[in-house]
């Protein structure tokens, strides 16, 4: 199921967009992640499966203005927003049912923006973006405790082009520009951090 609705304003520079959907997945794929007593060596195993059953719905918040002025200076904007709830059926190696509240690598949030500066000058123009994504299972665990995260994730970018005479463009662009790096966690709700 997929509904969506759209509105344009400022003289169709802007839209305003909001989508709902509710989505049933079969033989969705993910990494089960137990440990294994070999040679009195413990190793953790990774093993793709099946999903008996899984689920996704949510909703989208997107809206874009583009050509907004103040004073002289033209920009543009960009926002959207998007809110998962899933679901996830699967078998455990002790062949038992586990429920969780996501499917593998579904943020609950995500979210990104971007302003764009058109400068008079040589067709240029500077552009902020940023990047945000709210925890996320990667690896399903044989228990609770296996269960592997992504915690929150947010990033900065920032570009600059200009025309270099009649066809031609030069952009520059600088990814992250924060450094901020990935951490990982483990355990219920990726309660301990592992890296």
């Amino acid at each position: 199921l997929d509904l969506g609705w759209d509105m344009y304003f400022n003289g169709n520079n802007g839209i305003v967009s909001v989508a709902l959907f509710d989505k049933q997945i079969k033989d969705d794929i993910y990494t089960l992640t137990t440990y294994a007593d070999v040679d009195d060596v413990t190793y953790k195993v990774t093993q793709p499966m099946n999903t008996d059953k899984s689920k996704l719905r949510g909703v989208e918040f997107s809206i874009a203005n583009r050509n907004l002025q103040w004073g002289r200076q033209r920009f543009d904007m960009f926002f959207n927003a998007t809110r998962l709830d899933g679901q996830t059926d699967y078998m455990t190696s002790d062949g038992s049912t586990r429920r969780l509240d996501r499917l593998l690598y579904q943020p609950d949030w995500s979210l990104n923006g971007s302003v764009i500066w058109r400068m008079p000058w040589q067709r240029a123009q500077l552009r902020l973006s940023g990047n945000y994504r709210s925890r996320m299972l990667v690896d399903f665990g044989d228990t609770v405790w296996l269960d592997s995260y992504y915690d929150p994730y947010m990033t900065y970018n920032l570009a600059f082009s200009h025309r270099v005479g009649r066809h031609f463009t030069v952009k520059y662009e600088a990814k992250n520009i924060f450094n901020t790096q990935p951490t990982y966690s483990t355990g219920p709700e990726g309660k301990y951090r592992t890296e």
